[in-house]
């Protein structure tokens, strides 16, 4: 339902409670009309490739590798995981403790033989099980790729959980939708985000090579559990986390400008106000360390992250001006003002050389909340 809509609807129903009062006497006043509570629920959905999938170990070899970082960070562990099963391989989605404030439901797995197979086999949602039927749970551990069914994995959402718990009071909790795949792009063969939804296409058709269209199929799966709820969903910011794919890539800043945008009008009716510029974006730029993965610090810095900067710029402005747009960005470069988060040191989590250590990690998922404190997305 139309969000406006049904704030007018339940406006009306204020205006019929107050007729249907009995009439009024001096020594017996009417009393006030009853008011309906409306219980909005605070939205954040995350996409992108794997950083944002989740492919950073909190645990290895049952060595605590969270657990560790977070106690260097004089962080408390306890709250991410209660049951601190560390030495327990669990299956993936076991766990039903973690930070009951903020929620989050993923579609996050690794398939041995590529993402794409994948894909074909995880369009049926009448199952509890299958990958597009939203699952929201306390954030916790684990909630990142499925490397052969176990849950050793996290990402943002861990950090980004505990530091928004630590600062939000809501009637609500906090609500996380992500699917993000791990090695995509605009640029990437025929499965990318380059394509979008053709209605004259199957659902099979569009999940084989559109992954905006897996993203929009799933966070209209997650919204729907929520309104099913008789809550009202409210999309305060859209969080990325890709461009490792994109680095040769001449159009991305044109391509990326062009699915936040498409975002923001496929879920202008969930936005504040009704109004898709209200949704925020949240990026973080790729890594330019020591390692090289994506090209020298130079090249890195003046190609894609440089393009991604220029997206961020808007949010710069001042609101009035009519460039303006809620658009912000991580600094996780190894520059002067930078995170300096280092990936691909496997024995301190970075899994497969591309991805964040697991101190790195968390402080990521800390930076995009900070983005949200600071421009009171929450408010």
């Amino acid at each position: 339902m139309n969000k406006k809509l049904l704030l007018t609807i339940m406006s009306a129903a204020v205006v019929s409670l107050a007729a249907c009062n009995l009439e009024a006497t001096p020594d017996k006043p009417n009393p006030p009309a009853p008011t309906p509570s409306v219980e909005y629920v605070p939205v954040f959905v995350m996409s992108g490739q794997s950083n944002m999938e989740g492919s950073s170990n909190w645990r290895l070899n049952n060595n605590n590798l969270l657990k560790e970082a977070m106690t260097e960070l004089g962080e408390d562990y306890s709250v991410v995981d209660p049951d601190e099963t560390n030495n327990t391989i669990a299956q993936k989605g076991e766990r039903n403790d973690g930070i009951e404030n903020v929620l989050t439901s993923y579609y996050g797995f690794y398939h041995p033989n590529g993402w794409t197979q994948a894909h074909t086999s995880s369009m049926d949602t009448s199952t509890p099980e299958a990958r597009l039927t939203p699952n929201f749970k306390p954030t916790t551990v684990g909630m990142g790729v499925s490397d052969g069914g176990n849950d050793d994995f996290f990402g943002p959402e861990l950090g980004m959980a505990y530091k928004l718990s630590k600062n939000y009071d809501g009637d609500e909790p906090i609500h996380l939708i992500k699917a993000a795949f791990s090695g995509s792009g605009f640029s990437q063969g025929t499965v990318n985000w380059r394509n979008y939804p053709d209605e004259a296409k199957t659902d099979e058709q569009n999940a084989t090579s559109s992954l905006y269209y897996l993203l929009k199929r799933y966070t209209d799966n997650c919204l729907k559990v929520i309104e099913d709820q008789g809550k009202v969903p409210v999309i305060k910011g859209f969080i990325w986390h890709q461009g490792e794919s994109d680095t040769g890539n001449n159009n991305y800043q044109t391509e990326m400008e062009g699915l936040i945008s498409r975002f923001r009008t496929d879920y202008a009716e969930y936005a504040t106000d009704g109004e898709g510029k209200n949704i925020a974006f949240l990026d973080c730029t790729i890594y330019d360390g020591s390692k090289n993965k994506y090209g020298s610090q130079e090249s890195v810095n003046n190609g894609i992250n440089a393009k991604k900067n220029a997206i961020a710029a808007k949010g710069k402005l001042d609101k009035d001006d009519d460039n303006y747009e809620p658009n912000f960005i991580v600094d996780g470069t190894f520059t002067d003002h930078g995170l300096k988060l280092e990936i691909g040191d496997a024995a301190k989590g970075g899994y497969n050389q591309y991805h964040y250590n697991t101190k790195d990690a968390f402080i990521l998922g800390e930076a995009y909340a900070d983005l949200i404190l600071e421009n009171g997305l929450l408010d």
